[in-house]
């Protein structure tokens, strides 16, 4: 791993975004396939307990300090909007098709709330 603490910044950045680039595409990749067997809580319960894993060695270096918060209430805000976001990000990749080599095509099926805007964006009548 030393060669990659030679390279410059601006190529560190580049790889950092072409892994998650990939991440990001293998987990949607395996929430689509799961998501044909399992419900999305399932799946969302999975993904919290490999992240868990990932970030232990950090909260455990600090441990009762890492969880303290000036203010908790706000905290669960945070809490409750992620796991509304997720739920929702996880359903839409599940439920939503493929895009076809045609948007159109997915535009008109569907009649998105951007229908019209869409329709006027890339010239369909």
């Amino acid at each position: 791993m030393n060669w990659f603490h030679r390279l410059p910044d601006n190529l560190k950045g580049i790889v950092f975004l072409m892994l998650a680039s990939i991440v990001f595409s293998v987990m949607a990749l395996l929430i689509k396939l799961l998501g044909q067997d399992l419900h999305i809580t399932q799946i969302l319960l999975v993904r919290q307990i490999v992240m868990t894993v990932m970030v232990a060695p950090a909260i455990l270096r600090n441990f009762p300090g890492s969880l303290r918060s000036e203010r908790p209430g706000l905290q669960l805000i945070r809490l409750l909007c992620a796991l509304v976001a997720m739920l929702c990000g996880f359903t839409a990749v599940i439920y939503l098709p493929r895009l076809c080599k045609n948007p159109r095509i997915v535009i008109r099926k569907y009649r998105f709330p951007c229908d019209i805007k869409s329709r006027v964006d890339i010239g369909t009548k």
